[in-house]
């Protein structure tokens, strides 16, 4: 195999070789879809600043734990429900 150019996109490449590595494909396209960038463990530091405040330092870890977890899974649940209100309008 030639290598790969560096500022070629992998995902077409694996898209091209896909059914000579058919397995090795699917695990580059499952690790090569992981965006690079730290903007979710920044939002969850940011819900866990703002859930863990002065007020409430004597909270149970296991508390905060879950006040941060129904925080953040808040929004993915009211889109699931939206979603779901407006595929039983049509």
């Amino acid at each position: 195999m030639t290598r790969i150019p560096t500022m070629s996109n992998p995902l077409e490449w694996w898209a091209r070789n896909e059914k000579q590595f058919p397995r090795l494909a699917k695990l580059a396209k499952s690790y090569l879809a992981i965006p690079a960038t730290s903007t979710p463990s920044e939002r969850a530091f940011s819900l866990a600043g703002n859930t863990f405040t002065r007020q409430r330092s004597s909270l149970h870890p296991a508390h905060v734990d879950a006040l941060i977890f129904f925080n953040a899974n808040q929004e993915r649940r009211t889109r699931i429900i939206n979603e779901e209100d407006i595929g039983e309008s049509e």
